[in-house]
């Protein structure tokens, strides 16, 4: 994945619902490229968290495309996921949630790989924290999202 040191192309929109313009630690992951304002490197447990994002825009316009009875297109650049699983993301809390909680959850076995037991707990209440807090639309309880993203390990 390409990191570009600027705001995504649908910033606008993205700002519109969530006001974190002007948040610069924020990354947005739009197709292939994370966009962010931070200089500061990207732990891999975060890289993983933004391509499961990746992954999951680029699958949500082949299914996009084969509902419509189209043939997707082999070339990811030109695909209508990264645009249209934000339109979503955007409008859809319950759809946000389940795209974050599978990120979160990659993001979580990541740094448990790499940490100890004593890390892994102040992480867990950090990431829990992170899904249960405005940004994303306080979409589930601080207990919930520890769960949550514990539930797959």
């Amino acid at each position: 994945m390409r990191i570009i040191k600027e705001l995504p192309p649908n910033i606008d929109q993205i700002d519109e619902c969530f006001k974190v313009k002007h948040i610069p630690s924020i990354l947005y992951t739009f197709g292939s490229e994370v966009y962010t304002l931070s200089d500061k490197p990207i732990p891999i447990w975060i890289m993983k968290h933004e391509e499961v994002h990746s992954a999951r825009q680029f699958e949500y316009g082949r299914m996009l495309m084969e509902e419509m009875g189209m043939e997707p297109d082999k070339n990811e650049e030109n695909s209508v996921g990264p645009v249209e699983w934000w339109k979503r993301y955007i409008d859809d809390p319950e759809f946000r949630l389940l795209e974050e909680l599978v990120a979160h959850q990659v993001e979580w076995r990541v740094f448990g790989e790499l940490h100890n037991r004593n890390e892994r707990r102040l992480y867990l209440n950090a990431i829990a924290a992170r899904l249960s807090n405005e940004m994303y639309g306080r979409m589930v309880s601080l207990s919930k999202a520890k769960i949550l993203i514990k539930d797959k390990e």
